[in-house]
């Protein structure tokens, strides 16, 4: 699973109708939101660490760091569940 994949991936299972909520929460965040739900931020987070199981500590990071300087908050918030996976790094 590419960075390209997983932002397909939020596209695709985005909601705008939650966006509205959210923007609530983070009203003066300027990154963008794609209203995936929590369940689908985890659910890639856990994929991407399954399908890179034997990756060394400083892949995983180079991956996060690519996800975190995203412009969207949904990228950032599936980086920091990855490295919540993998703890080892």
């Amino acid at each position: 699973m590419t960075h390209a994949d997983i932002r397909r991936e939020l596209i695709k299972n985005g909601n705008p109708k939650k966006l509205e909520k959210i923007r609530y929460y983070f009203n003066n965040t300027n990154l963008k939101m794609y209203g995936a739900t929590t369940a689908v931020h985890r659910g890639l987070a856990r994929d991407w660490a399954r399908e890179h199981r034997a990756a060394s500590a400083r892949d995983v990071i180079a991956f996060v760091n690519v996800l975190y300087a995203a412009p969207s908050f949904d990228e950032r918030l599936i980086a920091s569940y990855i490295l919540g996976r993998r703890v080892d790094v």
